[in-house]
């Protein structure tokens, strides 16, 4: 009863495999790196409402996380440096990776004899304005009218630079023979 199909969810995850190097349009390393995860693999699990209570938990006091998954399937080979698509689905592409961003990574896990239990957590993907825009719109968290008034602010609103550096100093003056570099600001007096 601990794993009813009524009660489960289908998730996606990937494993983290290390970190590549990022190649660049001619294929020649940048000598910058990003981590790399396997493909993501589908499956069907327990996905708790959103938590983070460090009372009567399998984690004892650790309560940084946001949701709980648990499973009987032994299948689900997910680690602390796994990433996982819970409240999004991923676009699979036709080699089975995606571009879809991840939405929760494995804080910690817990196993049992025949149970395991990941701790989750929320992963803040930064989106461009415009992308945010139309998944409000899609929730319906904004209405249409609102959204052609906020997409045309962010397309129509100029961003006003200066043509030329801008140069503080204009119309000051400084002589550097009166500036003081001991700090006191008071004129040095001979006491003879």
């Amino acid at each position: 009863m601990r794993d009813l199909l009524i009660n489960q969810s289908t998730i996606y995850y990937a494993m983290y495999v290390g970190n590549h190097e990022v190649l660049d349009d001619e294929g020649y390393g940048t000598g910058e790196y990003e981590p790399k995860y396997t493909i993501p693999r589908k499956i069907k699990v327990c996905v708790s409402l959103p938590t983070g209570q460090a009372v009567d938990n399998p984690f004892g006091t650790f309560d940084k996380y946001d949701k709980v998954i648990t499973t009987t399937n032994k299948d689900f080979k997910a680690d602390e440096h796994s990433i996982l698509w819970v409240d999004v689905v991923p676009e699979i592409k036709e080699d089975g990776s995606t571009d879809t961003p991840f939405d929760y990574k494995v804080s910690k896990v817990g196993r049992w004899i025949n149970q395991l239990a990941f701790a989750i957590s929320k992963v803040v993907n930064s989106v461009g304005d415009k992308e945010y825009l139309d998944k409000l719109l899609e929730l319906k968290a904004i209405t249409q009218e609102e959204y052609d008034e906020y997409v045309k602010d962010l397309i129509e609103t100029p961003v006003d630079l200066p043509n030329e550096p801008i140069d503080d100093t204009e119309g000051e003056t400084t002589d550097d023979s009166e500036t003081d570099v001991g700090g006191d600001n008071e004129p040095d007096e001979d006491n003879d």
